[in-house]
């Protein structure tokens, strides 16, 4: 192919948006992704509203909490301000990274459950206080419950949580 023949080819598919078998090959079936979001392709990376909890014990009983408001919410009761505060920040933001690949992996387990697992495991290899601040920051929460993430059966799941809640309620303000 010339140069002339190319380009005219090029502008017939700028202009028309139709292409020539033989000139322009398709790339949208070849599974590109843009360069800038290279990063974001796995969503257990990134800080987002799921994996909820669907809280069944605690201050908080018959509600629908996500992962990531609970530990802004510990850290905010928690965490010192400045400085002095960061080292709890980051494990704290590590543990929840954690739970949140371990609920993406399809693992379904209450709160507490989880919660001690990643702890441990965020634990082992770092400082010698980790696992004592995070034992800290779970007992603060005092919460407990199922832990879903974004999947098929999360509609369905909260929905009879809420039902169930709600239900749990009235018969409560009936006795």
């Amino acid at each position: 192919m010339d140069m002339a023949a190319g380009f005219q080819e090029q502008f017939v598919f700028h202009v028309t948006g139709k292409r020539s078998e033989r000139d322009l090959a398709a790339i949208d079936e070849a599974g590109l992704w843009p360069a800038l979001l290279a990063p974001y392709r796995s969503l257990s990376r990134l800080r987002h509203d799921f994996p909820l909890v669907l809280v069944r014990e605690g201050r908080d009983a018959g509600s629908v909490r996500s992962l990531s408001s609970l530990v802004d919410e510990a850290l905010r009761d928690i965490a010192p301000r400045g400085i002095e505060g960061e080292r709890l920040r980051r494990h704290a933001l590590r543990l929840e990274r954690e739970m949140r690949i371990q609920a993406a992996a399809g693992r379904g387990a209450a709160f507490s459950e989880l919660w001690a697992e990643a702890a441990a495991k965020i634990s082992s290899g770092a400082d010698e206080g980790a696992e004592q601040i995070l034992t800290q920051i779970a007992a603060a929460l005092q919460l407990d419950g199922p832990v879903v993430d974004c999947d098929r059966a999360m509609p369905a799941q909260v929905l009879t949580h809420l039902w169930q809640a709600s239900q749990a309620e009235k018969a409560a303000s009936f006795r």
